[in-house]
């Protein structure tokens, strides 16, 4: 889908930004670039849709060299969010997102309908959040604003330059994971640009972690953190990044996506079957606006299918929760003494965040101590 052929950008004043890249991203895989500042990961992604003209070699979308596109038409074909949003403020949310689809001339009726998909896709009621100016949305809406109309013409490519640098560590990993439930769904190939390695390691399928224009090691995030090929890959990552947990710290830290979330109008039959299939006991129950409406258990599940019940309404269970706002580890670390089983996380608005599992921290665990003796 992208490739980078023998591709360097030299400035006019002598400074290489990519060195000879070589690189190919695949149909719908989610590929994140990394690496400390001016090691070439912006000036790579912004080559992909020639906003940085390479100096030699070739970039190549869907099979036609970049440089050889008319380049407001590869732009209109190639979704691109930035830190900065770039939302137009006289626009409403729904103006905003139908851009795109209006600069190809699509009918009215289907730009509509898209812009309604893609408001429901990311749990924004179309009726509360269509008409509203951007300036009455909060910084995590607005930036779901701008992937929205990244996504609106339906590209094949997505490029995302630090899209959640700006925001406060429970938006950014909301965000981060309602990401990551959206490509589940649309299945882009995504290009994502990042300086936080905890960002890259949960987003990617593949890492590409870039030095001096180079790229100093590339594969999945279990590759990286288990088998770095030098030592600037390992002091990068980082040597101990479960160290950094304090009892009395925020439980982000340890927040997961959750393995199995569900909707209340779906059947205690069809949510066993999706229990049976991922070998799990639980599920979390989040209702088509976001709002988590509970973690239902199998026991209850079997009762609700004896009972022949129609729905899962009502059968979720809210007494076992934290928000991340205000809990710490130590909160979580005593939920899971009390019972083993996941911890559902929420966010000030009620919305799932992700849970804490004693298999999560557990996997931490090893992963700390594997890192430890592969340097020893």
């Amino acid at each position: 889908m992208v490739e980078f052929r023998n591709v360097s950008k030299v400035y006019p004043d002598g400074t290489t930004a990519v060195n000879d890249l070589n690189l190919e991203i695949g149909r719908g895989e989610f590929v994140v670039f990394i690496g400390p500042s001016g090691c070439g990961k912006t000036t790579s992604l912004k080559m992909i849709n020639h906003l940085e003209p390479a100096t030699s070699g070739s970039v190549v979308v869907n099979g036609q060299r970049v440089d050889q596109v008319d380049p407001v038409q590869l732009r209109r074909n190639i979704g691109y969010v930035i830190q900065e949003i770039g939302l137009m403020p006289h626009l409403t949310v729904g103006e905003n997102i139908a851009t795109v689809p209006h600069l190809l001339g699509w009918p009215r009726r289907k730009t509509r309908a898209r812009t309604m998909e893609l408001l429901e896709l990311a749990g924004l009621d179309p009726a509360v959040y269509r008409h509203r100016l951007p300036s009455q949305l909060s910084g995590g809406q607005q930036q779901r604003i701008g992937v929205l109309r990244a996504l609106a013409a339906d590209p094949d490519v997505v490029l995302m330059d630090e899209p959640f640098g700006a925001l406060d560590p429970i938006t950014k990993g909301k965000l981060q994971s309602e990401l990551l439930d959206l490509q589940r769904t649309v299945k882009k190939t995504i290009v994502f640009v990042t300086h936080d390695i905890d960002e890259a390691l949960k987003l990617a399928d593949r890492v590409v972690l870039m030095r001096r224009g180079r790229i100093e090691q590339m594969g999945t995030p279990d590759e990286l953190q288990n088998a770095p090929v030098n030592e600037f890959v390992r002091t990068f990552i980082g040597e101990d990044r479960l160290s950094q947990i304090s009892p009395e710290g925020p439980v982000d830290t340890l927040v997961e996506d959750a393995p199995l979330v569900v909707r209340p109008t779906e059947s205690p039959t069809e949510v066993l079957e999706k229990l049976e299939e991922l070998s799990r006991e639980t599920a979390q129950i989040v209702d088509a606006r976001g709002r988590w409406r509970g973690m239902v258990y199998l026991a209850d599940l079997l009762g609700a299918e004896r009972a022949r019940r129609e729905t899962i309404d009502g059968l979720g269970r809210s007494d076992r929760k934290l928000y991340a706002s205000e809990a710490t580890v130590r909160d979580a670390a005593e939920l899971l003494v009390d019972l083993d089983s996941p911890v559902p996380v929420l966010d000030d608005r009620g919305a799932l965040a992700g849970v804490i599992t004693n298999g999560g921290i557990a996997r931490l665990t090893v992963s700390r101590l594997t890192r430890g003796g592969a340097t020893a």
